[in-house]
């Protein structure tokens, strides 16, 4: 892998922690209540107005005395009308004064009586359905929110509670329908957004869950809160009943699990792309030790643990990064360079699926909860790494799967957009929070399929602490450093020489890193730079070379030593080094222009044509190497070539007085033959 192909394997945890257990949290529906409202249309032009009050949490419509009447024909019809309509009212408060008491019996006997005087009225038997729920008739509830419905076909209240019901009877999909319809009638109300959100995630429809909360969650957020809260506290599942203590040591204890499962799962998915590599013909892959699934061989201190932890720490995503380098150059043809990125997200897939025979078996054996949850919250998370790996953008293996088969020119012009590609993996899901969205629900929906429960992998981010898993990333890494300090000197060299140009220095703690480990090829070509930079130029070959002698695939090292070798004005050797460049990076247009550079010192002006075409092939906007074209063209007597060349230059950079004086010179020349 490149070096910025690092920050790979893990995609955007504390944002899917973060929407998670928003979605855990949409309560079940074991509990009806009754819309609120202030006023609504007569539903019976006989009854004229209604008024909806609220009492607590429950609201219930009520008959005032004011109610209008129409007026029979005959007076003696019209005394038994208002007769019925009193004597239906009557009851009914009678029936909502039962129902405030507890008296779900006597509630019931009074909306009965009340509609047996008046069987028009729909908010009678909204009220009947409400107290047959609570006295368990169900389908009793469910009748009388029918016949709502047929007198008032527009009664939001009575889609409402029936889709409660229904969705305590696990009929979520007729509850969908129910909680649609009242949305149809009040579009506004958040509370049936919670509801049909949770009645979505039962069906599996977990993006329409997520789209239904956020809603609710726009409309009214107090709300949405108060239900989480109530749902906190009839929450019965198990990690509730834990005491303090135990939480305490199962949180630390499932930290620790979780950082293990972290490290064996990068480990794997380097391995995965260091066996393809191996067998496509990568067989440095064995010399650098990447076929041992030793996880210090994989990791690098610094981009897979330090930093991902410090990311972590301040609320940001912890995108760690393993250390395998593979020498694409060396694979046999395009099909294996696109392997070799794609085994990383299948090895990580594989690893998902034996985590998930390992909590079937947790459940089966009956282990403790927080076990099975833990692996579940994992399994969920390593399904949305995966999807977010395969996102076609640099430098994830998404991209790297379809670079071998893009034209020459787009790679190289994609290559320079890494680092911007890198910095959009951190910010695109905290600038599109929907974007980590839609990757954690297919994450999740992945793991339903394997049979991962929504509810567990939700109770295992509640054990999870990001806290606990930071300093526990932290001892790790520090633990790495000491096995490996000569990555601290040569961190140290490295910013002593690029930032603050104390080269003396820089050298010395250079040394120190070979002398701790002599065979890093890292080490020896950060000691030619700097000896090159104090123009100490044969120690500096020597350093080169022996990096090269550890690494010669690096074309970074080859380049080097062309750097090198140009300082002592070895042109032939620095030829032949810029050669070997571009035998491993073929599509460099900044190395085909210096060999072309060199080859013209070498007065082979020939091949120093094919060297700047090859170039301008690649980068068609040098400036620098149209100049260059047209000097070579010039010594070769080809004038009208030349200027076409200089012309170009000039319109690239319009005030280079080098070319506009070579231009001039062109067409003296012109006008004198």
């Amino acid at each position: 892998m490149k070096f910025y192909y690092a920050f790979v394997s893990i995609l955007v945890c504390v944002s899917l922690l973060l929407i998670q257990p928003q979605l855990t949290a949409i309560p079940d529906s074991d509990a009806i209540a009754i819309t609120k409202r202030v006023t609504v249309p007569s539903e019976s032009q006989s009854l004229g107005s209604e008024l909806i009050i609220k009492r607590e949490i429950k609201t219930y419509p009520v008959l005032i005395a004011s109610d209008r009447v129409e007026t029979p024909t005959h007076n003696e019809d019209e005394a038994v009308y208002t007769s019925s309509v009193l004597k239906a009212k009557r009851f009914f408060i009678q029936g909502n004064d039962k129902y405030d008491q507890g008296d779900y019996e006597g509630a019931l006997v009074a909306y009965t009586k009340a509609i047996s005087y008046n069987s028009n009225y729909a908010n009678i038997y909204n009220n009947r359905g409400l107290v047959r729920y609570k006295l368990g008739d169900n389908e009793g509830a469910i009748e009388d929110y029918d016949q709502a419905l047929r007198i008032n076909a527009n009664n939001e209240m009575a889609y409402f509670n029936r889709g409660l019901v229904r969705a305590h009877l696990k009929d979520y999909k007729q509850a969908v329908e129910d909680f649609n319809q009242a949305l149809r009638i009040n579009p506004d109300d958040a509370k049936i957004y919670i509801h049909l959100s949770h009645a979505r995630a039962k069906l599996g429809d977990l993006r329409g869950a997520f789209t239904d909360y956020n809603q609710a969650k726009r409309l009214n957020p107090e709300l949405v809160a108060a239900y989480k809260n109530r749902e906190r506290a009839k929450d019965t599942n198990p990690i509730n009943s834990y005491s303090a203590e135990q939480k305490f040591q199962i949180t630390l204890l499932v930290s620790i699990i979780l950082c293990l499962l972290w490290i064996i799962s990068i480990s794997f998915h380097e391995f995965g792309h260091a066996i393809v590599a191996y067998l496509g013909g990568d067989k440095s892959v064995k010399q650098k030790g990447y076929l041992s699934l030793n996880p210090l061989k994989y990791i690098n201190p610094l981009v897979s643990i330090i930093l991902p932890g410090l990311f972590f720490l301040i609320g940001e995503f912890p995108l760690p990064g393993a250390a395998v380098y593979i020498e694409r150059q060396q694979l046999r043809n395009r099909l294996w360079q696109s392997a070799v990125s794609a085994a990383g997200p299948l090895a990580s897939f594989l690893v998902a699926g034996v985590l998930v025979v390992f909590l079937r078996v947790s459940l089966a054996w009956n282990c403790p909860y927080w076990l099975p949850a833990t692996l579940a919250g994992f399994i969920s998370l390593q399904f949305f790494f995966v999807l977010f790996n395969l996102i076609p953008i640099p430098p994830l293996d998404g991209y790297g799967i379809i670079e071998a088969w893009l034209p020459n020119k787009l790679q190289a012009k994609i290559r320079k957009f890494a680092l911007v590609g890198l910095i959009g993996i951190y910010t695109l899901p905290w600038l599109i929070p929907s974007f980590g969205m839609v990757l954690a629900v297919s994450g999740f929906e992945i793991a339903q399929w394997f049979g991962v429960t929504l509810t567990l992998a939700a109770d295992g981010f509640k054990l999870f602490n990001r806290w606990y898993c930071t300093l526990l990333l932290g001892a790790f890494g520090i633990f790495v450093l000491m096995r490996q300090p000569q990555l601290i000197w040569n961190c140290l060299g490295f910013v002593l020489l690029s930032q603050f140009k104390k080269y003396e220095q820089a050298l010395t703690a250079v040394d120190k890193a070979i002398a701790v480990k002599p065979n890093d090829s890292w080490a020896w070509i950060l000691r030619s730079t700097v000896l090159g930079k104090l123009e100490r130029y044969e120690e500096a070959i020597a350093a080169c070379d022996r990096a090269i002698e550890l690494n010669p695939n690096s074309h970074l090292f080859w380049s080097l030593r062309a750097w090198v070798l140009e300082k002592l004005e070895r042109y032939e050797e620095e030829s032949a080094a810029f050669n070997k460049v571009i035998e491993l990076k073929p599509d460099d247009a900044w190395v085909w222009g210096q060999q072309g550079w060199v080859l013209e010192k070498l007065e082979r002006y020939e091949e120093a044509l094919a060297a700047f075409d090859k170039s301008i092939e690649l980068k068609s906007k040098d400036a620098w190497v149209w100049r260059q074209r047209g000097w070579v063209l010039e010594k070769l007597k080809c004038y009208e070539q030349a200027l076409v060349n200089y012309n170009k230059a000039i319109d690239l950079q319009p005030d280079n007085t080098w070319v506009l004086d070579r231009r001039d010179s062109v067409l003296e020349k012109i006008r004198t033959l």
